[in-house]
């Protein structure tokens, strides 16, 4: 039985505050598994009779490979101390799929719980085993020595795990013990799942293509499996192969043939394990390991009849035996004892009292009816007896066993014919009863099996069309009692708003809904429910399963223990949580349709709103919505009337061609239009719209149509058009101004009137793109206006001759000349004073302005035009402007030619005065040439402050030109020498000095 664990004493003792009754919880992974069926109503049954609460918190292997498994198993993060006192864990089921190190991490995850493992020892903590290599080696012992088979493959259960390894160890060891060598192409994985066994068939028939005369699994799943595989191959087990399991589940009695396996104990490993984790919480030792042995069933799969036929059959007796009365009376202690045991084993360990008491009662009935004391005492008791043992769930073909075991022991007494007769007759209705219950007992058991199958069936159609989440509990609380479910619970996780928390939406105890806050209680998850909730009083057995969609983890829900089939709460929990899901997404679908419809009413108000036509079209062109705006323009009374309809229902052929062609390019290629500007139509007016149209996809990115943007810019259009015009009229007052500007800078640097009139002409002429311009002169008398210049060559033609227009006569120049003021023909044809001209054949308006010099006019510049309406009134302002500056450049040319006359005819003037004056001064003041070296100046007349510097120069010069070194002054002419007179003498002679000569002076009167 293993050693005592050097823990318990110390980490596996807890105390108890008050009377609280204790709680043990159970962690399994498939509480539907053949497996775990058998062993968790053991644990159940002790904590019952022990009266403390049992947790099973149901979830799937760790690290489970299969499907959305994994979401299962976030139940083991629940496990609390606030919840649960100590833990059992089925780790054969478990740890499928982890190291031993991984488990041994993921136990101490629970410390300081109390914990028990069932069927995978760790170091540390407490476990419950079997003998897993002496069953097995008793299995392949029995196929190679009883049946002689040598060929024999092996289903492997799950790699690292201890029970799969052992097993495996024992079909080696007994191959090896046996002298047959280990052939790897026998050995087949396995991962203790029904298709696994399936798989490994399929592998060695189809695959490795191997010969074999039995097949052994690791357990009693993967064997059924592998014997459906044989069947579907067209093999007969046990006629062309044998079969043999491990666990004796109850499948593999009832499997067509039964199967051949070896019987674990597995109530007794759940009740052993029970009893373990309650003498730990009660501070007493109990042992590392405990081992239970297995027993090897032998059934049809292996080609054996079962044992209570082998049983039946009586040896013959050697000597006298003693007569059946004398056997009952010298041995009944010893009958009583076999007899119970037989029938305790049936009972799977449920209790060994019932088997002694019922044993007891038949074999008094059976002696007074042997003794004649009672007539028909037997068959009534052995029904009676029968009875009570289906309803303790014990296996009634047992009970052919009980009927052998009397059989052999006294039928060999037999004394005399009739006593042979009247004693296998009683056998023979006995057994006849014995198998009419049995029968009838499985009929009942199928028949509840069924109808339960059916509740469950009706329960799911009904949970399947519920579509609100209120109206789910409710169902849930009608329907689950009908499966004798008294009490459960249901709570979602709020992930989202309160991480760590759910919320309990539903609790209901002998089907009656608790009164629930609206929208449920908040509480920790970890609580598995809220405190005002939870059972405190009675003592309960429920089952924790999450409830889980895909990978989506729902919530959790709670059942009161019912029914022990563990297939009732798995098949719940899958209703539940599709129905959960279901409801769950009708109201997140609702809240985000009401939520969406919120959003298309406010965006539907905005967009009518909006003076923009929004709408959307299919891929062949047809209305799906429009708004207000749309519908205004097409006409129609509502958006429903648009649905359906094309452009080609409302707009002009071309322009719905147009936008069709637009459309399904946009269609064709996925390429969105933008900002595209257009005519359309609006209540019969043409308007234009800047369109924006945008591909619209599906979830595969297929474009199915599209969504449209119009903006009405008409108003911008015009606005533009407006600017357009008026930055072509700026434009043009720009020409028009810098031409005004270059004309000003010509006629103020162009001195000549006849350079001054032709230059105005030409640049007026090609700044203003204009047809012709010409320039008329007032002529001396009045009464004609002499054409003077004229743009280009037509012009000088017409200049040449001199052409002339009378002033007041029937022309626009003679009438503007006449009248003074401009006259305008915006249409020549219209007016009565234009008078054509066959060398200007393509004007078309015409415009002639008076040149005016206050109020005189001198003549008129005519502008003409190949286009209608070419001069309005800022065009008219700036030539009239030219006009003007051209009257007073003209006029300023004329004055300055004047100037220049009298300027020539002043130099003429004045050149004649200068000579004479030169010749006066000569002869004022001469210089006479007397001899070499000698000159002579005789002054004559009076002596200013200006005769006495020439007096000075004409003496230097005469100086310098004579190379004179003495110079005679004679002032004898001289009338008045007074001191100003002498100082410029004086200033003459001290000048004539510095250029080396000598000065002397003659004709000095008296007086001076």
């Amino acid at each position: 039985m293993g050693q005592p664990s050097p823990h318990v004493g110390e980490s596996h003792r807890i105390s108890h505050p008050g009377n609280r009754r204790l709680t043990l919880g159970l962690l399994l992974a498939q509480i539907d598994e053949r497996y775990q069926a058998s062993v968790w109503p053991g644990i159940a049954d002790v904590a019952q009779e022990r009266d403390v609460n049992l947790l099973l918190f149901v979830g799937e292997s760790l690290r489970s490979p299969y499907g959305f498994e994994a979401q299962a198993n976030a139940i083991y993060d629940l496990v609390s101390p606030d919840r649960v006192d100590g833990l059992i864990l089925m780790s054969g089921s478990l740890g499928n799929f982890l190291s031993l190190e991984e488990f041994r991490d993921f136990l101490q995850r629970f410390r300081p719980l109390p914990i028990v493992n069932i069927g995978l020892p760790v170091e540390g903590f407490p476990c419950v085993v079997v003998d897993n290599r002496r069953g097995m080696r008793e299995a392949i012992a029995h196929l190679i020595e009883f049946h002689g088979y040598s060929r024999l493959a092996f289903i492997q259960g799950p790699a690292g795990h201890r029970e799969a390894e052992e097993r495996y160890q024992a079909y080696a060891e007994a191959l090896a013990e046996h002298g047959l060598a280990l052939d790897p192409q026998l050995i087949v994985p396995g991962d203790f799942r029904f298709p696994t066994g399936k798989e490994a068939i399929r592998l060695l028939l189809e695959e490795r293509k191997v010969n074999f005369e039995a097949v052994i699994a690791a357990n009693d799943t993967m064997a059924l499996g592998a014997l459906e595989a044989l069947g579907e191959h067209g093999l007969r087990v046990p006629y062309d192969v044998a079969l043999v399991g491990f666990d004796d589940v109850e499948d593999a009695r009832f499997a067509t043939p039964p199967l051949t396996t070896v019987r674990q104990p597995l109530y007794n490993l759940g009740r052993r394990a029970a009893e373990m984790l309650l003498d730990l919480l009660q501070g007493e030792t109990c042992p590392e390991l405990s081992t239970l042995p297995t027993e090897l069933v032998l059934r049809q799969s292996c080609g054996c009849f079962p044992e209570m036929v082998a049983e039946a059959a009586v040896e013959p007796a050697a000597e006298m035996e003693p007569s059946p009365g004398d056997f009952l009376a010298e041995h009944p202690g010893e009958l009583l004892t076999e007899m119970a045991q037989t029938i305790s084993s049936s009972l799977a360990g449920r209790g060994e009292l019932p088997a002694v008491q019922w044993t007891e009662r038949l074999l008094h009935a059976l002696w007074a009816e042997l003794r004649g004391e009672v007539v028909g005492a037997f068959l009534p008791t052995l029904d009676g007896v029968l009875r009570e043992a289906a309803s303790a769930g014990g296996d009634i073909n047992q009970w052919q066993s009980v009927l052998s075991l009397l059989r052999r022991r006294l039928l060999p007494g037999l004394r005399g014919k009739e006593a042979l007769v009247q004693m296998e007759n009683l056998w023979q209705q006995a057994r006849v009863l014995v198998g009419e219950t049995a029968q009838r007992l499985q009929a009942y058991r199928r028949l509840l099996s069924e109808q339960r199958s059916q509740m469950l069936w009706e329960i799911g159609q009904t949970l399947s069309t519920v579509a609100e989440l209120e109206e789910l509990l409710v169902m849930v609380t009608q329907e689950l009692p009908r499966l004798d479910i008294r009490h459960g619970y249901i709570s979602l996780q709020e992930k989202e708003t309160q991480p760590g928390t759910s919320r309990l939406v539903l609790a209901y105890r002998e089907g009656e809904r608790v009164p629930l806050p609206a929208g449920g209680l908040t509480f920790p998850t970890s609580s598995l429910l809220p405190d005002e909730i939870s059972p405190r009083e009675a003592r309960y057995t429920m089952v924790a399963m999450p409830l889980y969609f895909r990978d989506t983890l729902l919530g959790l829900a709670l059942f009161g223990m019912g029914p022990r089939e563990g297939v009732v709460y798995e098949m719940l929990r899958g209703q539940l949580s599709s129905a959960l899901q279901g409801a769950l997404t009708l109201e997140e679908r609702r809240r985000g349709e009401e939520a969406l419809a919120r959003e298309r009413n406010l965006l539907r108000t905005l967009v009518d709103n909006l003076p923009d036509y929004i709408y959307v079209k299919d891929a062949e062109g047809r209305f799906i919505l429009g708004n207000a705006a749309v519908v205004r323009q097409m006409g129609v009374a509502s958006p429903d009337e648009l649905v359906g309809k094309t452009d080609f229902d409302f707009f002009p052929r071309d322009l719905a061609e147009r936008y069709y062609a637009e459309e399904q390019e946009i269609i064709r290629s996925g390429r969105g239009l933008y900002e595209h500007e257009g005519p359309t139509v609006d209540g019969g007016r043409e308007r234009w719209v800047s369109t924006t149209k945008v591909p619209l996809r599906d979830a595969q990115g297929r474009v199915i149509g599209f969504v449209g943007l119009g903006r009405d810019i008409t108003e911008r259009k015009a606005a533009e058009a407006e600017r357009e015009r008026l930055l072509a009229t700026l434009e043009r007052r720009a020409l028009q101004l810098q031409t005004a500007a270059e004309v000003a800078r010509a006629v103020s640097s162009i001195l000549d009137p006849d350079e001054l009139i032709q230059k105005v002409v030409d640049l007026v002429a090609e700044r203003f793109n204009l047809y012709y311009v010409g320039l008329y002169l007032v002529d001396a008398t009045g009464k004609w206006a002499v054409l003077r210049a004229g743009s280009g060559e037509i012009g000088r033609k017409i200049a040449a001759p001199g052409e002339r227009l009378e002033v007041g006569g029937r022309s626009m120049v003679g009438w503007c000349v006449a009248n003074k003021q401009p006259r305008i023909a915006q249409d020549v044809s219209t007016d009565p004073m234009y008078m054509a001209s066959p060398q200007l054949p393509e004007t078309r308006s015409e415009l002639v302005l008076p040149l005016k010099m206050g109020e005189r006019v001198i003549g008129a510049l005519d502008v003409e035009s190949r286009e209608v309406g070419a001069f309005p009134e800022d065009v008219v302002t700036v030539f009239q402007t030219m006009a003007d500056q051209l009257t007073v450049a003209m006029e300023n040319a004329r004055t300055v030619a004047e100037i220049r006359q009298l300027n020539e005819d002043l130099k003429g003037t004045l050149e004649t005065q200068a000579r004479l004056l030169e010749t006066i001064r000569a002869l004022s003041t001469p210089v006479v040439p007397l001899m070499r070296g000698i000159i002579l100046l005789p002054l004559v007349g009076n002596i200013d402050t200006a005769r006495s510097l020439q007096i000075m120069e004409q003496l230097l010069n005469g100086v310098q030109q004579h190379r004179a070194q003495v110079a005679i002054v004679d002032i004898t002419g001289v009338p008045i020498v007074d001191t100003s007179v002498a100082n410029s003498l004086v200033r003459a002679a001290q000048a004539v000095n510095l250029l080396g000569a000598e000065v002397v002076l003659v004709g000095i009167r008296p007086e001076v």
